[in-house]
């Protein structure tokens, strides 16, 4: 009785709410009131889950079918919903009390990697996650679980639960489970799952087939393979590996092999997956480089991809720029005319121009800078390149072996 009148309360506030304010104070969500009200989890959260791909949670129905046909098979179901929930920009939250309990170091730590995952995300997107008030209805919950998953997309209304053990979701090397965890509610499937993944990866069909099914309707928004992923899972991930039988092997791959899987940092792409599909107009890429961390600095606006004039550009501007890529800085500034081999870039408009960083900023689009539009008053041969710091380095070793350091939020 209580979900139906919570329901009722929800319907009846999106039809008739128009006064209620957008943002919550951050007050009205710590008070004892809210703290307290009774978890209602969205509609689509079944009572006894099976999990399937390594932590995502479907119905009985649903997983059955996705072991008789894998991803394929359920995604063009009726069972399936087809159009995954997408989340506002603005994304409530709530922390489980068990999680929050600070006599508890293990869920200390978890608390603090839920704290610092989405903390990244709204630091390096559109997307602001704030403290769920009384007032809503749809929010995203962290419940302790003895390992972790959750469900894709985002609610209709209700809770949607992440699930979050320790031995997955707590310490440093595991910073960013959670991320992990909040981007499949976003509507991320796992990154070795995409449709070209066998380009990229050999999955050991007989010790991992059923975790690993690959799904050739996960969208890949046309964002290039991502080893670098906190989507990827490593080549251990599967509980049927063994150290001479790898639940997969990469073809492409030529750094440290156990660096795949990581869960310290968002990647460059990590990050470009979430702008593609929730921010468009915070967006910017380096083309042509030898690597992601370099190249003709590129921003799209009203879903256009254009350059960004020299004017006035320099290494406050570049640096602002690497770190806003999740890049530690900047080491060189260059014409994209000296990049060989490039695809020209005559067609595009150049939209950003004049900007003015002291380096210090977080976010380039918050420079001054002209008015965003296109520029005549500069040409093509006067696109920006840049060149930035790696995100990872192999120290104390030779080319290929050494202590992997990564690069995070300075």
């Amino acid at each position: 009785m209580k979900g139906e009148i919570a329901v009722i309360l929800f319907l009846t506030l999106t039809v008739f709410g128009r006064q209620i304010p957008s943002v919550v104070d951050q007050d009205a969500a710590d008070t004892e009131e809210c703290a307290n009200r009774e978890i209602i989890k969205a509609p689509d959260e079944v009572d006894d889950p099976v999990v399937i791909d390594g932590d995502i949670l479907v119905s009985k129905e649903q997983a059955a079918i996705y072991y008789e046909s894998g991803w394929d098979g359920l995604v063009n179901s009726e069972a399936w919903n087809t159009n995954l929930y997408k989340w506002n920009k603005r994304i409530p939250y709530q922390i489980s009390k068990e999680i929050k309990d600070p006599s508890d170091s293990k869920m200390r730590s978890m608390h603090l990697n839920i704290r610092s995952s989405l903390q990244e995300i709204t630091q390096r997107t559109c997307l602001s996650f704030e403290p769920a008030g009384c007032i809503d209805f749809t929010y995203l919950y962290f419940a302790k679980g003895d390992e972790c998953y959750t469900y894709l997309g985002a609610p209709v209304f209700g809770a949607r639960t992440v699930y979050l053990g320790y031995s997955c979701g707590g310490g440093s090397s595991r910073a960013r489970t959670p991320a992990h965890e909040a981007m499949h509610t976003m509507g991320r499937y796992h990154e070795q799952t995409r449709p070209d993944r066998d380009t990229y990866v050999t999955i050991n069909a007989n010790s991992c087939d059923d975790q690993m099914k690959k799904n050739n309707k996960a969208d890949t928004l046309n964002i290039g393979y991502d080893y670098s992923s906190v989507m990827h899972y490593s080549r251990w991930q599967c509980s049927l590996s063994r150290p001479d039988k790898p639940s997969m092997t990469y073809k492409k791959w030529t750094g440290n092999a156990d660096y795949v899987g990581q869960r310290q940092v968002l990647s460059a792409k990590d990050v470009e997956h979430i702008k593609v599909y929730y921010c468009p107009s915070m967006m910017m890429r380096l083309v042509g480089g030898r690597d992601n961390s370099e190249g003709r600095l590129e921003v799209n606006n009203e879903e256009v991809w254009g350059t960004v004039c020299s004017h006035g550009f320099d290494t406050n501007d570049a640096n602002v720029v690497c770190k806003y890529l999740g890049r530690p800085g900047v080491e060189e500034v260059y014409s994209a005319a000296h990049i060989q081999n490039i695809q020209s870039a005559q067609d595009s408009p150049i939209w950003m121009s004049d900007l003015e960083c002291t380096g210090q900023e977080d976010n380039p689009f918050t420079c001054s800078q002209k008015v965003m539009k296109h520029h005549t008053n500069c040409d093509h041969n006067q696109d920006v390149a840049i060149r930035c710091s790696k995100a990872a380095r192999l120290i104390g070793g030779n080319d290929n072996s050494g202590r992997l350091e990564v690069y995070y939020n300075g």
